[in-house]
């Protein structure tokens, strides 16, 4: 248990001192990268819509217009499910590095152990 409190928190460590903050157009405080998980967590609408409009910009997209709609939504949907399978993939590495616990029970008949074992 010790161990994973430390491994948890030293991931939360180096992702907080990697990641950096900045300040949303709203004033807030904006953790992470734009288009990282915590990014999204903690970036207002207006942030969000800030940041990806300049990114439709640079595809060339004019504003007002329903492609530049179109690319803004889709590109904040793709960014989003990206940060959410980048999210889900920490979650499962840590839950994979859990120590699990066996019970093992059976019978020793001669040189033959029959029984079973169960990790939870």
């Amino acid at each position: 248990m010790y161990r994973n409190l430390v491994f948890i928190f030293g991931l939360g460590a180096i992702s907080f001192f990697n990641a950096g903050c900045s300040t949303g157009v709203n004033g807030e405080t904006v953790m992470g990268r734009p288009g990282s998980p915590a990014w999204f967590n903690s970036a207002s609408p207006q942030t969000i819509a800030a940041h990806f409009t300049e990114v439709c910009k640079t595809y060339g997209f004019q504003p007002n217009t329903p492609q530049f709609a179109d690319c803004l939504k889709d590109t904040i949907n793709s960014s989003r499910a990206d940060a959410s399978r980048k999210s889900a993939a920490i979650m499962q590495s840590i839950q994979a590095n859990q120590p699990k616990t066996c019970y093992s029970s059976g019978s020793l008949n001669g040189s033959i152990y029959s029984g079973s074992t169960t990790c939870y």
